[in-house]
């Protein structure tokens, strides 16, 4: 299954408020999060996997950590699935961030007419490489 948004249109931009962008567009989707000042999360669900996706606001750029709820048991396991997995995506990095395996990519929102496709972009490729890997970050992590 591909993880998808619901998009707006690009009509509602307000230049160099990248904060209101993301804040529009998770509730344009309907999605509950929590947060304020620039740092907000919220939780997803697929087909039983559920994750935490924690969003930083730097002026024109959102930064999108994916993280997985399974915490690191194996520092070096989990170091080896971050540079193999990293040869395979195109978009961001995985890493190891508070513990826990994630997935990080970012958004840069410039452009008033593609400010929300940019965004979405980012936001379903997370997801979708989170949704991709489930199985072998599980292992990597030790569980």
């Amino acid at each position: 299954m591909i993880f998808q948004l619901k998009r707006p249109n690009s009509l509602n931009w307000d230049e160099n408020d990248a904060e209101k962008e993301l804040k529009y567009l998770l509730n344009y989707n309907s999605y509950e999060y929590k947060g304020e000042r620039g740092h907000y999360s919220l939780r997803f669900r697929d087909e039983g996997r559920v994750w935490t996706s924690e969003f930083e606001v730097l002026e024109e750029k959102i930064l999108i950590w994916g993280i997985y709820p399974f915490e690191i048991s194996d520092m070096q396991k989990g170091m080896q699935f971050c540079n193999s997995s990293n040869l395979q995506t195109v978009m961001g990095a995985f890493m190891i961030h508070k513990a826990h395996l994630a997935y990080r990519t970012s958004a840069d929102l410039f452009d008033a007419f593609s400010s929300y496709e940019c965004l979405a972009r980012a936001l379903e490729y997370n997801a979708n490489v989170i949704i991709h890997f489930w199985s072998m970050a599980s292992e990597a992590s030790g569980r």
